[in-house]
């Protein structure tokens, strides 16, 4: 598995982005295979805020036919927080995208969203903290 990119300083703006995406790139596929969902097709892309809904960090639109999807991320240039951090956040969002993507079949509603959005960030979180428990840093 790989890890975060090791630096004794932080990284500029463009450096964070371009370290980001190839951590992202890396990310993907392992929890991809972990949650089993290796027979979709999945992308994933770095956008601004603008480009999403207020107040999220992520998100992810599928197609239960081609068994495809894209995940939007914040860019890592966006975020406000050492760059460690922002890693960890990435890959939070890439589980929890994911674990979207699990639930894909079960009924959905407007009321459930936010019992759903609950659970699936204790899914990720607990996911994410046995991961990084099995595989401590050096």
């Amino acid at each position: 598995m790989c890890s975060a990119p090791e630096r004794a300083s932080e990284p500029g703006l463009r450096e964070r982005g371009l370290l980001a995406d190839k951590f992202l790139h890396e990310k993907l596929p392992f929890w991809q295979n972990r949650l089993k969902l290796q027979d979709w097709k999945i992308s994933i892309l770095s956008v601004h805020p603008s480009d999403m809904r207020p107040h999220t960090l992520g998100n992810i639109h599928w197609d239960t036919d081609n068994k495809s999807a894209v995940i939007r991320v914040l860019n890592a240039s966006d975020y406000q927080m050492p760059f460690q951090a922002t890693l960890n956040d990435l890959e939070f969002t890439i589980v929890h995208e994911l674990i979207h993507l699990e639930l894909v079949s079960l009924p959905r509603s407007e009321a459930s969203r936010s019992d759903e959005e609950y659970a699936i960030n204790h899914l990720a979180d607990a996911l994410l903290q046995s991961e990084r428990n099995e595989h401590p840093k050096p």
